[in-house]
């Protein structure tokens, strides 16, 4: 079968272009499965230079806008954007409009997590995306983590019996009281690309499709404790400004899930402590208990995690082995790149929509709501005696 023709969106080698970090290394080791034919960047000149920059083929179309794109998208098998969240759904929408009424069928549209700034915007893409007729994907690539991977099939084995509960504790690393200045752009909540909607979005993913539950009812608590935050000039060496933020950077969901586990799951911005994990994850089951630690939260983007199980019977605690089938690839695209193959080998039970994506999308808009009615209840204690 010859290869897919790919027009990828925000192919470049300035700034920390995801694109260039995750989606390319797997492409350029799948020759067989896929071939870039067309880029898109924020200019033309952008665009020719990334085929250049990327050693791609002379015939690479180059792309000056996205309705230069969506005017010649009878050329792609899949079309994808990895492009900062804010850029999405101007980047989309236009080549989606030119394919209403069903002309983009057996076309496949592959967006970077979260789908747009809120969810207003994620409704109108996957409107637009069903009305055009393509096929969606999502990239909420932690399910495909072996790591997640492992946890839910120890799960669903009922080696640990039914599961009680779990908790969730991470440190984002970003969103805490200094920034670089090319990632200054997390601190603007409007933006729809922060803490919460890109880390939480992701972690609360891969949780709850480990433990095969959804939130039947929660509490959520969400603040900006550090409403200031230091933007630092790597070039410089030096803090060149002080931006104002009300993103936040502590987020803490308590809940029953589907399944009647209960979860608390706290996700937090800045450092870690230095001789501690960022991660430490725990599923708690009448008969044992996993214990998954590691230098990253964030598990979406990959890890070196430690995976520990303790039977309650024996009282043994044993190190669970997770087997990495991609370790020729950097870690970043090594996730990324088992997307592309369920997408190569039509793995459908494996492809994330836009649907789910939206879902996503409703569960942070209700927590930001829950924030602005003030659904905390106020404390009685101290005054009843």
């Amino acid at each position: 079968m010859a290869p897919l023709r790919l027009a990828l969106i925000g192919l470049s080698k300035s700034g920390s272009a995801w694109a260039a970090t995750a989606h390319h290394p797997y492409l350029l080791s799948a020759p067989s499965k896929y071939t870039i034919t067309g880029l898109l960047n924020s200019s033309l000149a952008s665009s020719q230079k990334a085929v250049q920059d990327f050693s791609l083929p002379a015939s690479t179309a180059a792309y000056g806008s996205p309705d230069d794109l969506g005017r010649e998208f009878d050329r792609y098998d899949v079309i994808v954007c990895s492009v900062r969240v804010d850029k999405h759904y101007p980047s989309l929408m236009p080549v989606l409009r030119a394919m209403e009424g069903g002309k983009g069928r057996g076309k496949m549209v592959h967006c970077e997590w979260p789908l747009g700034r809120n969810l207003q915007e994620a409704k109108e893409l996957l409107v637009a995306a069903e009305e055009a007729g393509v096929r969606t994907m999502i990239s909420l690539q932690g399910r495909y983590e072996p790591a997640v991977l492992k946890v839910k099939e120890i799960v669903e084995s009922g080696r640990i019996g039914k599961v009680l509960s779990s908790d969730f504790i991470g440190a984002g690393g970003l969103g805490g009281g200094r920034e670089n200045s090319n990632m200054k752009w997390i601190t603007t909540r409007d933006l729809g690309g922060n803490l919460f909607t890109i880390f939480f979005g992701h972690t609360m993913d891969f949780v709850l499709h480990a433990l095969g539950g959804e939130l039947e009812s929660y509490n959520s608590l969400i603040d900006t404790k550090r409403p200031k935050v230091e933007i630092f000039d790597k070039s410089l060496g030096e803090v060149v400004e002080t931006v104002d933020t009300k993103v936040p950077d502590q987020i803490l969901v308590q809940g029953h899930l589907t399944t009647g586990a209960i979860l608390s799951f706290h996700l937090r911005g800045g450092a870690s402590f230095p001789s501690g994990p960022k991660l430490l994850w725990r599923v708690y089951g009448e008969k044992g208990e996993i214990q998954i630690t590691g230098p990253q939260a964030v598990l979406n983007v990959g890890a070196p995690t430690t995976l520990e199980l303790h039977d309650h019977a024996t009282g043994e605690i044993e190190n669970i082995t997770v087997e990495e089938p991609f370790e020729s690839l950097s870690m970043y695209a090594r996730n990324i790149g088992r997307m592309y193959e369920a997408l190569a080998n039509g793995d459908d039970s494996k492809i994330i929509d836009w649907k789910e994506a939206t879902k996503h999308h409703a569960l942070i808009d209700e927590i930001y709501e829950r924030e602005k009615a003030g659904q905390s209840q106020k404390a009685k204690y101290v005054s009843a005696v």
